[in-house]
């Protein structure tokens, strides 16, 4: 096992919360119409404006991994450069972007936008492992609300597929998601599940002579997000097929459980010391899930 059973049991628990809450949230956010005698998905507009309305979805994935490929770019631009200290202002910029739209659901915009603009600051520069997990939760709900309609079941399954694939690249081979995460972790500003095994409060940053930081757990920000954007994507295929709110929601939860089911068992053979690609396990998790679906 990767890590101790309790710290292993918070981040599965946190994992399987994150994406049934970002389900119910997509299932309060997207509504229903008729449009030429046809369903149609109604993308209310969100904290930030108005969402966009596409024709043909079935390609609209390669923006999506181009996005990620030139951000991760940027990243190591500013590693190179010595620039890293500004990854906390794009950061917590994206946090306050994704906290206004989740919360948006919920509450009035104009309160949506100062709750995430203090906390957002709190996350990043005032920093402690329950205000940074719980933001988590809400960041990717609201990522999900931004990117559902670019997405359909065709796209999100090739995008699950290729995330794998580059997951297990960037891992394995090139190995630069694990300085990602390193970088991102002595910035105090990581994109994911934070789990310290200690009751210290956050990663100190690198000064000489400065005591050993305790051991911490993450789970990569994509390893939440993309599940969960697969299963709010199956949830509006639903929609579309007739099904009603309440049921689709209960169905859709099937992806959830069974990526839940692949995180654990990813996380209870994995040996200590070693890096893995989450995406990889989890995506399989979500076409398994996707499959039981199509059958029942």
């Amino acid at each position: 096992m990767k890590h101790t059973l309790s710290v292993t049991v918070v981040l599965i628990l946190i994992f399987l919360f994150t994406q049934l809450f970002g389900l119910y949230t997509v299932y309060r956010y997207v509504d229903v119409g008729i449009q030429d005698g046809q369903l149609t998905l109604i993308h209310e507009d969100t904290a930030l404006g108005e969402q966009p309305r596409l024709e043909n979805k079935d390609w609209s994935f390669i923006p999506l991994l181009l996005l990620i490929l030139i951000g991760t770019a940027l990243i190591f631009a500013l590693i190179r450069f010595r620039l890293g200290g500004y990854w906390k202002y794009g950061f917590v910029l994206s946090v306050f972007l994704a906290l206004a739209v989740a919360l948006g659901v919920y509450i009035p915009f104009f309160y949506a936008l100062t709750i995430a603009a203090l906390l957002a600051y709190w996350k990043v520069f005032r920093p402690n492992p329950w205000i940074h997990n719980l933001t988590e939760v809400f960041i990717y709900p609201g990522i999900t609300l931004i990117l559902l309609p670019y997405l359909n079941i065709f796209s999100g399954i090739i995008m699950l597929l290729l995330i794998a694939v580059y997951d297990a690249i960037a891992v394995w081979k090139s190995k630069h998601m694990i300085s990602l995460a390193k970088f991102q972790t002595s910035q105090r500003a990581f994109a994911g599940v934070f789990v310290p095994y200690t009751k210290s409060m956050m990663p100190r940053r690198k000064v000489a002579g400065a005591p050993k930081q305790g051991k911490t757990a993450i789970l990569g920000g994509g390893d939440l997000a993309f599940p969960l954007l697969f299963g709010g994507v199956v949830y509006e295929s639903l929609l579309l097929q007739g099904i009603t709110p309440g049921i689709a929601l209960l169905q859709s939860a099937i992806i959830a459980i069974t990526s839940t089911v692949a995180l654990t068992i990813l996380l209870f053979t994995a040996e200590k010391g070693k890096f893995y690609p989450a995406m990889v396990f989890l995506s399989a998790g979500c076409l398994i899930g996707y499959g039981v679906l199509l059958v029942i």
